[in-house]
């Protein structure tokens, strides 16, 4: 029992400086253009929006992957949490079927209905997948706010966005921005989004880093137009979890099915955080139609719609609401 403990020192103190340090080393940029300042404003300025712009859904969890055993020792048995591996067999499969409820801002409750795996005991994990799955890609944070979203204004500090392609026609085009962190850190990640222009959201994210030392990279796949296009609807995961001598990887599929969902249903609350950032018009045979100042009462300067001053243009009805945004400030 007092050998029992020694080990499980020993192998907490050679873990701890991997989830806590931060190794400021540069990071080699790619030869791309830097995205511009307008773009960048317009997807920080609506993601805060977009974030909780769902109030509560319902949705079937389909989840299936694969564990690979590249190397181990017997250390693994100690590491809180993990499987129980057989003696010889280094490969693994598992699949679950669950039912998935969201409740704003950020509880999810899990019930699982089915699961089939090929491990001698269903108890035991390499790292808890719903971590990476209960993801709001539009959040400040990610991971149990334990990684620094790109997506956030204040974040992106500690970022390089760089425009890797566009695509699509003139009038519904998206970017290809890749996501550069500027030291290689525990909390930043790198990757891409693409991004659609008319309204600014997200249409596919990947990422990749380090956390509670594991190596991953996710991707996640968002709906198309309709109810979902807000949502995930598809992550791919590679896992990967190295230490002392073992090597373990896991890859893993999972799709979401929507059965019910609920949005801001508070029309003034949505309307006053739209009018932090935008400005409406109507279009007309080419022509701009913009409001008066006075449209949104006092304390709005008339410079606040002049044709200069705008950072971006973009059109398309927002959320079914029927606004047509003009651009982001």
């Amino acid at each position: 029992m007092h050998y029992i403990r020694i080990v499980r020192l020993i192998i907490f103190c050679l873990l701890l400086p991997l989830a806590v340090q931060a190794k400021r080393e540069k990071v080699d940029m790619p030869d791309k253009p830097m995205v511009s300042d307008s773009i960048l404003q317009c997807i920080f300025q609506f993601s805060p929006f977009y974030s909780r712009i769902i109030d509560e859904y319902k949705a079937d969890l389909y989840i299936k992957g694969k564990v690979k055993v590249h190397k181990r020792n017997h250390l693994i048995r100690y590491v809180p949490s993990m499987f129980r591996f057989e003696k010889h067999i280094n490969d693994y499969l598992m699949e679950s079927l669950s039912e998935l409820h969201y409740t704003a801002p950020d509880i999810y409750d899990r019930k699982i209905k089915a699961v089939s795996t090929t491990f001698p005991r269903n108890r035991g994990q390499i790292t808890d997948v719903m971590d990476y799955l209960n993801m709001n890609i539009y959040s400040s944070s990610l991971m149990s706010d334990k990684l620094l979203s790109p997506l956030d204004k204040k974040s992106s500090r500690y970022y390089h966005y760089l425009l890797d392609s566009i695509a699509g026609p003139p009038d519904c085009q998206r970017y290809k921005i890749l996501i550069i962190p500027k030291f290689r850190g525990t909390q930043l990640v790198s990757g891409y989004m693409w991004v659609s222009d008319q309204i600014w959201t997200i249409r596919e994210l990947y990422i990749e880093g380090v956390y509670d030392v594991i190596r991953f990279k996710v991707r996640v796949k968002m709906g198309e137009e309709g109810d979902v296009e807000f949502l995930p609807v598809q992550f791919d995961l590679n896992l990967v979890f190295k230490f002392i001598g073992n090597h373990l990887e896991m890859d893993m599929g999972a799709w979401l099915k929507y059965n019910e969902i609920k949005f801001l249903n508070h029309r003034s609350e949505t309307e006053n955080v739209l009018q932090d950032f935008v400005f409406f018009f109507k279009i007309g045979e080419g022509e701009r139609i913009f409001p008066e100042p006075h449209f949104y009462g006092e304390g709005r300067s008339a410079e606040f719609f002049d044709e200069p001053i705008l950072k971006a243009a973009a059109c398309g009805n927002l959320l079914g609401k029927g606004y047509v945004v003009a651009a982001c400030l």
